[in-house]
Protein backbone atom coordinates (compact mmCIF):
# COMPACT_ATOMS: atom_id res chain seq x y z
CA UNK A 1 0.00 0.00 0.00
CA UNK A 2 2.97 2.23 0.84
CA UNK A 3 4.67 1.43 -2.49
CA UNK A 4 1.53 2.55 -4.53
CA UNK A 5 1.19 5.25 -2.76
CA UNK A 6 4.30 6.42 -3.89
CA UNK A 7 3.59 5.73 -7.69
CA UNK A 8 0.55 7.25 -7.51
CA UNK A 9 2.84 10.44 -6.25
CA UNK A 10 5.59 10.10 -8.53
CA UNK A 11 2.29 9.90 -11.44
CA UNK A 12 0.61 13.10 -10.07
CA UNK A 13 3.46 15.55 -9.34
CA UNK A 14 6.77 13.79 -11.31
CA UNK A 15 9.06 13.88 -8.60
CA UNK A 16 10.48 10.45 -8.04
CA UNK A 17 10.78 9.02 -4.02
CA UNK A 18 11.77 6.65 -1.56
CA UNK A 19 11.15 5.51 1.81
CA UNK A 20 13.84 3.61 3.79
CA UNK A 21 12.81 0.49 5.20
CA UNK A 22 13.54 -0.33 9.11
CA UNK A 23 16.57 -1.84 9.36
CA UNK A 24 16.83 -5.96 9.51
CA UNK A 25 20.33 -7.91 10.01
CA UNK A 26 21.23 -9.48 7.23
CA UNK A 27 18.40 -7.94 4.77
CA UNK A 28 18.23 -4.59 2.79
CA UNK A 29 21.26 -2.06 3.55
CA UNK A 30 22.85 -4.39 6.33
CA UNK A 31 23.93 -6.65 3.14
CA UNK A 32 26.19 -4.16 2.37
CA UNK A 33 29.84 -4.61 3.06
CA UNK A 34 32.41 -1.80 3.77
CA UNK A 35 33.43 -0.43 0.53
CA UNK A 36 36.83 -0.95 -0.62
CA UNK A 37 39.06 0.72 -3.38
CA UNK A 38 39.57 -2.87 -4.97
CA UNK A 39 35.76 -3.68 -5.49
CA UNK A 40 33.93 -4.42 -8.94
CA UNK A 41 31.28 -4.20 -10.89
CA UNK A 42 29.90 -6.95 -13.12
CA UNK A 43 27.74 -7.12 -15.93
CA UNK A 44 26.93 -10.11 -18.68
CA UNK A 45 25.74 -9.54 -22.11
CA UNK A 46 23.94 -12.48 -23.30
CA UNK A 47 22.21 -14.41 -26.31
CA UNK A 48 20.17 -16.91 -25.34
CA UNK A 49 19.54 -18.34 -29.12
CA UNK A 50 23.48 -18.84 -29.35
CA UNK A 51 24.65 -21.88 -29.74
CA UNK A 52 20.97 -23.69 -31.18
CA UNK A 53 19.30 -22.34 -28.44
CA UNK A 54 21.42 -23.48 -25.40
CA UNK A 55 22.73 -19.91 -25.08
CA UNK A 56 25.88 -18.04 -24.91
CA UNK A 57 27.46 -15.15 -22.52
CA UNK A 58 29.20 -13.38 -25.07
CA UNK A 59 30.19 -10.45 -23.25
CA UNK A 60 31.62 -10.07 -19.59
CA UNK A 61 32.54 -6.28 -18.31
CA UNK A 62 33.85 -5.05 -15.62
CA UNK A 63 34.04 -1.49 -14.03
CA UNK A 64 36.61 -0.61 -11.20
CA UNK A 65 35.89 1.43 -8.54
CA UNK A 66 38.60 3.96 -9.95
CA UNK A 67 36.78 3.88 -13.55
CA UNK A 68 38.60 1.26 -15.57
CA UNK A 69 36.52 -0.66 -17.85
CA UNK A 70 37.83 -4.11 -18.98
CA UNK A 71 35.73 -6.30 -21.25
CA UNK A 72 35.98 -9.96 -22.89
CA UNK A 73 34.38 -11.23 -25.11
CA UNK A 74 33.35 -14.72 -26.72
CA UNK A 75 31.84 -16.05 -30.38
CA UNK A 76 31.79 -19.44 -30.26
CA UNK A 77 32.02 -22.04 -27.22
CA UNK A 78 35.51 -22.76 -26.92
CA UNK A 79 35.60 -18.75 -26.98
CA UNK A 80 33.25 -18.32 -23.82
CA UNK A 81 34.94 -20.76 -22.33
CA UNK A 82 38.39 -18.73 -22.22
CA UNK A 83 36.24 -16.30 -21.36
CA UNK A 84 35.28 -17.98 -18.23
CA UNK A 85 38.64 -18.99 -16.92
CA UNK A 86 39.88 -15.53 -17.77
CA UNK A 87 37.06 -13.27 -15.85
CA UNK A 88 37.13 -15.79 -12.73
CA UNK A 89 41.26 -16.09 -12.84
CA UNK A 90 41.14 -12.02 -12.66
CA UNK A 91 38.58 -11.83 -10.04
CA UNK A 92 40.43 -14.10 -7.58
CA UNK A 93 43.87 -12.13 -8.29
CA UNK A 94 42.31 -8.69 -7.54
CA UNK A 95 40.92 -10.27 -4.33
CA UNK A 96 44.38 -11.53 -3.24
CA UNK A 97 45.49 -7.77 -4.09
CA UNK A 98 42.71 -6.00 -2.31
CA UNK A 99 41.36 -8.63 0.60
CA UNK A 100 38.31 -6.46 1.13
CA UNK A 101 37.06 -6.50 -2.38
CA UNK A 102 33.79 -7.23 -3.15
CA UNK A 103 32.04 -8.48 -6.78
CA UNK A 104 28.49 -6.40 -7.10
CA UNK A 105 26.01 -6.86 -9.55
CA UNK A 106 22.47 -6.26 -10.02
CA UNK A 107 19.72 -9.50 -9.65
CA UNK A 108 21.21 -13.25 -9.63
CA UNK A 109 22.10 -13.39 -13.37
CA UNK A 110 25.95 -13.12 -13.11
CA UNK A 111 26.16 -15.76 -10.65
CA UNK A 112 23.91 -18.16 -11.86
CA UNK A 113 25.72 -17.81 -15.54
CA UNK A 114 29.41 -18.13 -14.03
CA UNK A 115 28.01 -21.45 -12.22
CA UNK A 116 26.82 -22.60 -15.68
CA UNK A 117 29.74 -21.49 -17.52
CA UNK A 118 32.08 -23.12 -14.91
CA UNK A 119 30.26 -26.36 -14.91
CA UNK A 120 29.84 -26.57 -18.72
CA UNK A 121 33.22 -25.90 -19.48
CA UNK A 122 34.97 -27.74 -16.73
CA UNK A 123 37.20 -24.47 -15.86
CA UNK A 124 37.57 -21.89 -13.14
CA UNK A 125 35.51 -23.80 -10.82
CA UNK A 126 37.97 -23.57 -7.89
CA UNK A 127 38.18 -19.92 -8.39
CA UNK A 128 34.78 -19.50 -9.03
CA UNK A 129 34.07 -21.52 -5.68
CA UNK A 130 36.47 -19.51 -3.51
CA UNK A 131 34.68 -16.61 -4.29
CA UNK A 132 31.56 -17.82 -3.25
CA UNK A 133 32.64 -19.07 -0.21
CA UNK A 134 34.49 -16.35 0.29
CA UNK A 135 31.09 -14.15 -0.07
CA UNK A 136 32.44 -12.41 -2.58
CA UNK A 137 29.22 -11.20 -4.39
CA UNK A 138 26.79 -8.68 -3.39
CA UNK A 139 23.56 -8.20 -5.32
CA UNK A 140 22.47 -5.09 -5.16
CA UNK A 141 18.82 -6.05 -6.22
CA UNK A 142 17.93 -7.43 -3.03
CA UNK A 143 19.42 -4.41 -1.05
CA UNK A 144 17.22 -2.13 -2.99
CA UNK A 145 14.00 -4.72 -2.99
CA UNK A 146 14.44 -5.47 1.01
CA UNK A 147 15.52 -1.61 2.09
CA UNK A 148 13.28 0.77 0.28
CA UNK A 149 10.23 1.21 -1.45
CA UNK A 150 10.30 3.19 -4.01
CA UNK A 151 8.08 5.18 -6.82
CA UNK A 152 8.68 2.93 -9.59
CA UNK A 153 6.50 0.50 -10.97
CA UNK A 154 9.49 -1.71 -11.68
CA UNK A 155 12.67 -2.07 -9.67
CA UNK A 156 14.91 -2.60 -12.88
CA UNK A 157 18.15 -0.96 -12.52
CA UNK A 158 16.70 1.06 -15.87
CA UNK A 159 13.74 2.36 -13.42
CA UNK A 160 15.83 2.87 -10.41
CA UNK A 161 18.56 4.70 -12.24
CA UNK A 162 15.99 7.82 -11.74
CA UNK A 163 17.05 8.18 -8.14
CA UNK A 164 20.73 8.24 -8.88
CA UNK A 165 21.42 9.79 -12.39
CA UNK A 166 17.79 11.21 -13.05
CA UNK A 167 17.62 11.95 -16.82
CA UNK A 168 21.69 11.34 -17.74
CA UNK A 169 20.95 7.70 -19.63
CA UNK A 170 19.50 8.04 -22.71
CA UNK A 171 20.82 6.54 -25.71
CA UNK A 172 21.52 8.37 -28.65
CA UNK A 173 20.40 6.86 -31.93
CA UNK A 174 21.77 4.34 -32.87
CA UNK A 175 23.22 3.63 -29.85
CA UNK A 176 22.25 0.27 -27.85
CA UNK A 177 19.21 1.07 -25.54
CA UNK A 178 18.30 -1.99 -23.31
CA UNK A 179 19.52 -5.47 -22.95
CA UNK A 180 16.95 -7.16 -25.75
CA UNK A 181 18.33 -4.41 -28.01
CA UNK A 182 21.75 -5.80 -27.52
CA UNK A 183 20.84 -9.27 -28.30
CA UNK A 184 18.90 -7.93 -31.65
CA UNK A 185 22.22 -6.30 -32.41
CA UNK A 186 24.29 -9.07 -31.89
CA UNK A 187 22.39 -11.29 -33.25
CA UNK A 188 22.53 -8.87 -36.48
CA UNK A 189 26.15 -8.90 -36.50
CA UNK A 190 26.20 -12.41 -36.56
CA UNK A 191 23.71 -12.65 -39.46
CA UNK A 192 25.81 -10.22 -41.52
CA UNK A 193 28.88 -12.33 -41.54
CA UNK A 194 30.18 -10.98 -38.44
CA UNK A 195 31.95 -7.74 -40.18
CA UNK A 196 30.62 -4.31 -38.64
CA UNK A 197 33.16 -3.46 -35.69
CA UNK A 198 29.90 -0.34 -35.04
CA UNK A 199 27.92 -2.90 -33.81
CA UNK A 200 30.08 -4.64 -31.00
CA UNK A 201 31.35 -1.01 -30.02
CA UNK A 202 27.70 0.18 -29.36
CA UNK A 203 26.80 -2.84 -27.59
CA UNK A 204 30.69 -2.63 -25.86
CA UNK A 205 29.60 1.08 -24.84
CA UNK A 206 26.07 -0.22 -23.49
CA UNK A 207 27.34 -3.09 -21.40
CA UNK A 208 29.88 -0.21 -19.90
CA UNK A 209 27.04 1.84 -19.02
CA UNK A 210 25.53 -0.18 -17.03
CA UNK A 211 28.24 -1.18 -14.86
CA UNK A 212 29.38 2.52 -14.63
CA UNK A 213 25.47 2.24 -13.44
CA UNK A 214 26.02 -0.23 -10.62
CA UNK A 215 28.78 1.76 -9.27
CA UNK A 216 26.47 4.35 -8.89
CA UNK A 217 23.83 2.83 -7.59
CA UNK A 218 26.18 1.09 -5.00
CA UNK A 219 27.02 4.81 -3.69
CA UNK A 220 24.08 6.11 -3.77
CA UNK A 221 22.75 2.88 -1.99
CA UNK A 222 25.94 3.92 0.63
CA UNK A 223 24.40 7.28 1.29
CA UNK A 224 20.90 5.44 2.36
CA UNK A 225 22.61 3.56 4.70
CA UNK A 226 23.79 6.13 6.66
CA UNK A 227 20.14 7.72 6.67
CA UNK A 228 19.45 5.13 8.78
CA UNK A 229 20.61 6.91 11.61
CA UNK A 230 17.56 9.10 10.96
CA UNK A 231 14.15 8.79 11.01
CA UNK A 232 13.95 5.97 8.47
CA UNK A 233 9.68 6.53 8.10
CA UNK A 234 10.67 9.96 6.39
CA UNK A 235 9.59 9.80 2.26
CA UNK A 236 12.00 11.81 0.94
CA UNK A 237 12.11 13.06 -3.02
CA UNK A 238 14.69 13.40 -5.39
Amino acid sequence: VSQAALQVQERETGATAYQLLPPEEGRGLQLLPEPDAGDVYLDFEGDPFADDGRGREYLAGVWTRDGQFLDWWAHDFAEEGRLTEELLTWLVERWRQHPGMHVYHYAAYEVTALKRMTMQHATAESELDQLLRGERFVDLYQVVRQGLLLSKSSYSIKKVEDFYWGEQRSAQEGEVADGMASVVEYERWLADGRTDQGVLDAIRRYNREDVRSTHALHEWLEERRAELAGEHALTRYV
